[in-house]
């Protein structure tokens, strides 16, 4: 059990997601964190999410400031015509660190997320080419923040002054900060807090700027490429400094956290690996499965890399699982699934969305399998686990299991081309002795250590211990 602090720890959390939110992986481990610090004093949470965008995730940012860069030029126009819109660029332009950035950012994404066209005005391509080289230029210099944490400040900034009135006299023991990407919120209630805490905790969800140096990577747009590659440089710098002034930063596995030693050799780094509920995801019995073959690939389909895995499984993966099992199904479940709808790629009939459930479990009762085709990403796979503990067999590439040390072969299938994650399927659904073994297996290899209640516990007694090592010092 955790040795308590003689006196209850005031700890400040800053999330850039909706408290108890859980519609996606980092919302539960979110929850679930923030609930295991809960129990060693007073929790403030202050929660940069506006849910009445879109989104809460990088896709949904983007295409809020695209939307509100569009909109505010043609307000400009309708309030005093083209040219005091003209002029309302160039001083965007002449000081684009106005407002926090914001402005100028809206038309950063706005002129980046094109590549033009042939009928394009030259104005239009003059503006391109100036913001595309100012955020080239600015980005070397490590300004401004990565485009994931300008809709974050924006957030801030309306209740920056209500939030400061009512906590800038309190003294926190634990500023605890989820995400790299509220960084630049933290930075500045450091800086503006009279009683500095005690301790500063960056709990990451992945090692950022290298989710993003994947997106350059796979992306074929070239316009788009050179700036998701400015966004990785600006992202990186943000990353050497949320870490060095850490005390503790907190990752889901032994690699990122090797990863983010690389970084910043002097940090002080400690794996926090993601659970499951096992009262929540309980054993799911066979008669719970459909009838006709059924695997099952639950992701959040707003996060880039899992569209990306939907679209390996439905067009590389699939055609050969249904050459040997015609009657199978493929089903895609989890937030946003219906943004799928309009991919081209997702036509076959066999295939079925599941959009936003408001409960996996049954979904996952009726699946044979489970399928994790991550090519891109990181942190570890709360689905897998969710799976697992349900009693589902698991198939997944490598990269889609890392972050716990499952053992391939005893807990699950592992395959990371087309050809050999397509036999993986095939073999599966066809031996159901193979099955049964993987799931019983993964079930006890979860319930051993991988129980949010226990982990929870040991995040209590790192804090504690974190707390105690300041005192002594």
């Amino acid at each position: 059990m955790t040795e308590k602090p003689c006196q209850p720890l005031e700890i400040l959390v800053v999330t850039n997601l909706a408290a108890g939110g859980s519609r996606t992986g980092s919302e539960v481990r979110s929850w679930y964190s923030i609930n295991a610090l809960d129990s060693l004093g007073n929790v403030t949470v202050l929660s940069l999410t506006d849910r009445s965008r879109e989104g809460t995730g990088q896709s949904a940012w983007r295409n809020g400031y695209l939307r509100t860069a569009q909109e505010s030029v043609k307000a400009q126009r309708r309030r005093g015509g083209r040219g005091w819109a003209w002029l309302s660029l160039i001083s965007v332009l002449l000081m684009p660190w106005r407002q926090g950035w914001t402005f100028w950012m809206q038309h950063v994404v706005q002129y980046s997320g094109e590549a033009g066209s042939s009928s394009e005005s030259t104005s239009r391509r003059l503006l391109r080419a100036i913001f595309r080289w100012q955020h080239e230029v600015f980005s070397r210099l490590g300004w401004p923040a990565p485009t994931a944490c300008c809709g974050l400040i924006q957030v801030w900034r309306q209740m920056r002054e209500r939030f400061l009135r009512a906590e800038s006299g309190r003294r926190f023991d634990v500023l605890w900060v989820e995400n790299t990407i509220c960084w630049p919120v933290a930075r500045e209630i450091l800086s503006e807090l009279r009683c500095p805490p005690n301790r500063v905790v960056l709990n990451g969800q992945n090692i950022e700027y290298q989710v993003l140096e994947q997106a350059v990577s796979s992306c074929k747009c070239p316009v788009r490429r050179e700036f998701l590659r400015r966004e990785t440089v600006l992202m990186r710098q943000l990353e050497i400094e949320a870490f060095g002034r850490s005390d503790l930063v907190i990752q889901c596995s032994d690699r990122d956290v090797h990863e983010a030693i690389k970084l910043v050799p002097s940090m002080l780094g400690w794996v926090f690996p993601n659970g499951v509920d096992g009262s929540v995801f309980v054993h799911q019995p066979d008669e719970a499965r459909q009838r006709v073959p059924t695997v099952l690939f639950p992701a959040s389909f707003q996060y880039g890399p899992n569209v990306e895995g939907a679209r390996f499984l439905a067009c590389e993966v699939w055609p050969s699982v249904l050459l040997e099992l015609p009657e199978a199904r493929l089903v895609l479940a989890g937030y946003d699934a219906a943004s799928l709808r309009s991919c081209s790629w997702l036509a076959d009939e066999s295939i079925e969305l599941v959009s936003s459930p408001q409960d996996m479990k049954p979904i996952i009762g009726r699946a044979w399998i489970v399928a994790v085709p991550l090519l891109s990403g990181g942190g570890t796979r709360l689905k897998i686990l969710e799976a697992m503990s349900s009693s589902r067999a698991v198939v997944a590439t490598s990269l889609g299991a890392e972050g716990v040390p499952y053992e391939a072969g005893r807990d699950l299938l592992l395959a990371d081309d087309a050809a050999s994650f397509a036999a993986a399927i095939i073999r599966l659904l066809r031996d159901r002795g193979l099955r049964t073994l993987l799931e019983q297996n993964a079930t006890t290899f979860v319930r051993s250590g991988y129980d949010w209640s226990s982990l929870g516990e040991s995040m209590r007694q790192r804090v504690v211990a974190l707390c105690a090592e300041r005192k002594e010092a």
